[in-house]
């Protein structure tokens, strides 16, 4: 069982503070254009901009393409704010996720996170056969990294389908990175 992260004013003042925010901070929250990520991105800044801290926090609608080049360049990144993202991979094994997210040279550590026990964990886990030691090893590193707090972890969704017998759609099932793929149809009379 995770701990989730409580309400720690004075904690969020020391932060903005540490990290040399002039106050009051307009700050820029980026979200690519896909699916509910906008949406959820004005809730996100709205919910920041409500917590009685001296911060005004305001969502920037990118394309994808803009986001990831914006993010994935050090550089540049250091000039932005904070960023809303997602990944999910296929295979639904931690190492798609875990490495390029968190790895101290992760081509998607947009936070900069760089925890050597995390890297030595990540880099263990990925070459051990045995599932059970896999699996412990995941939950550890699991536990130091929301323990660290390099994001702040917000939802896990779940995809749920629906489909009508009547639609000719018996033989479809859900794939497991949650992509729909029209590859070929059979239509039968209906009654």
């Amino acid at each position: 069982q995770l701990s989730s992260y409580g309400y720690d004013r004075m904690r969020a003042e020391n932060l903005l503070r540490e990290a040399n925010r002039v106050m009051p901070w307009e700050a820029q929250l980026d979200v690519a254009n896909v699916g509910p990520n906008p949406e959820m991105a004005n809730l996100v800044a709205s919910m920041l901009s409500q917590l009685n801290l001296p911060l005004r926090v305001r969502a920037n609608v990118m394309e994808p393409g803009a986001l990831f080049a914006a993010w994935n360049d050090a550089a540049a990144r250091r000039d932005r704010d904070m960023v809303l993202t997602s990944w999910s991979n296929g295979s639904f094994d931690p190492s798609e996720i875990v490495t390029p997210l968190l790895h101290s040279r992760g081509s998607r550590n947009y936070t900069g996170y760089a925890n050597g026990r995390v890297d030595q964990t990540i880099e263990s886990a990925d070459t051990q056969a045995d599932a059970a030691v896999r699996i412990a090893a995941y939950r550890e590193l699991e536990r130091t990294v929301v323990a660290d707090a390099p994001w702040i972890f917000l939802l896990s969704p779940s995809e749920i389908y629906g489909v009508r017998p009547t639609e000719c759609l018996n033989s479809w099932s859900p794939a497991a990175d949650s992509t729909i793929m029209r590859v070929s149809n059979t239509v039968s009379p209906v009654g």
